[in-house]
């Protein structure tokens, strides 16, 4: 009885909000004990495999029951938690059966506007349960240690009229290999993301070789992507306002969806971006039928296209970049414009002056994460091929399980 009460305390507290709460105090207690009862019922996270610990696993869990009751969802005047959607969805859901049976009786008129209001209610719970999920994957899955990816399913328990959640964390130990560069046997990091097809959850990222143009003469059709351990030190080095789970998110929002390079000398460069601002490259080689990310390059390092520009127009060498530290994300940050009124007008020059735009920017993970909503939809939305979890109603009968993995 306790949960019941907390769940009609809850319900109400959301309905005012919403601005439904009128008569709710009226509806009888059999119908009240009715929505608790049929209201969505998400079981403890699990562990997918045996590569989740026991601390893992805890932490997991304690981040989605934190985003779980997080007042972020924004409507017009009011933010709601993903629990309070959960209990309003529950409420039009049961609404809605109670019209239908009216209607079949003939006493009552079909609302289009309801079932318009809980399908994209439905949509907005799913989209940001699964987008909370991919956030803490995102910040966490390190390619030298392990990634992570969950899978979601949801089933119809028959006895009890109920739609159950079930969500399970898995786990992917880095894949290492050694290869030959510059005649030095050196470790390599295979890259991977978490999916969200039917059957998958997790991929080792390919690209198609005709992104390499002229750089690729083997007969392969695609080649896996690797990185060399050198690359994170000079992203922890280089963008060093950035902890390490910015940099892992950074790195899998830069290389999830790889659409092609810039050529430049004997290298493949991947622009870098935070916030959409290019901050550097991520310079490829094609060794042993890899793709390897072999370094990373800050913006103004004089081996990238603008940081040639910007010793051309100033004559500041490998040396003086490294003396005035302007080879480092905080330099920037920091720089004020009345302090170098004639080293600006060459930072703009030579295509840097958007980096002036990252001095307003909070270099949180989350806030990063928050910046690329939209991206973390797009992307999640992309690799969809089971929708239905998308259009569930609660207390609604589903025919068979359905599986949605990210």
């Amino acid at each position: 009885m306790s949960g019941f009460n907390h769940f009609l305390k809850d319900m109400q507290e959301v309905l005012k909000l919403m601005d439904f709460d009128r008569g709710f105090s009226s509806i009888p207690r059999t119908e009240k004990e009715r929505m608790y009862e049929l209201n969505l019922k998400i079981l403890n996270l699990a562990a997918g495999n045996e590569h989740i610990s026991r601390t893992e696993l805890d932490y997991f869990t304690k981040e989605t029951k934190k985003n779980y009751r997080d007042q972020c969802i924004d409507f017009t005047d009011f933010k709601l938690s993903l629990y309070q959607l959960q209990l309003f969805i529950g409420f039009c859901s049961i609404s809605k059966k109670d019209e239908k049976k009216a209607i079949a009786d003939g006493t009552g008129d079909t609302n289009k506007e309801l079932t318009e209001i809980i399908n994209n209610l439905n949509g907005m719970f799913i989209s940001k349960y699964m987008r909370d999920f991919y956030r803490i994957i995102t910040r966490l899955s390190n390619p030298e240690l392990k990634s992570y990816s969950v899978a979601i399913d949801s089933f119809y328990l028959k006895d009890q009229n109920r739609v159950i959640l079930k969500s399970e964390i898995y786990g992917v130990p880095a894949s290492k290999s050694m290869v030959s560069i510059n005649a030095v046997r050196r470790p390599v990091y295979r890259l991977g993301k978490g999916i969200h097809d039917a059957n998958v959850n997790f991929e080792w990222i390919s690209l198609d070789v005709s992104l390499f143009g002229n750089f690729y003469k083997g007969c392969q059709s695609k080649l896996d992507v690797y990185l060399q351990a050198h690359v994170m030190v000079q992203m922890r080095k280089r963008l060093d306002l950035l902890d390490q789970e910015a940099i892992n998110y950074a790195l899998w929002e830069n290389t999830c969806s790889i659409q092609g390079f810039e050529s430049h000398r004997d290298f493949l460069l991947l622009p870098f971006k935070i916030y959409k601002i290019k901050v550097g490259y991520l310079v490829a080689k094609i060794i042993d039928e890899k793709l390897i990310f072999i370094t990373f390059l800050f913006i103004t390092l004089n081996s990238t296209p603008e940081g040639i520009l910007l010793k051309k127009l100033t004559g500041l060498g490998k040396e003086d970049i490294s003396y005035w530290k302007i080879d480092r994300l905080s330099t920037f940050i920091n720089l004020q414009d009345e302090e170098y009124p004639l080293l600006i007008p060459f930072f703009k020059k030579a295509g840097l002056g958007n980096l002036m735009q990252l001095k307003d920017k909070p270099f949180t993970t989350e806030s990063m994460q928050a910046a690329n909503l939209d991206g973390l939809t797009d992307y999640i939305n992309h690799g969809k091929r089971e929708h239905r979890l998308m259009t569930l109603s609660w207390g609604t009968p589903v025919e068979k399980s359905i599986k949605n993995n990210f």
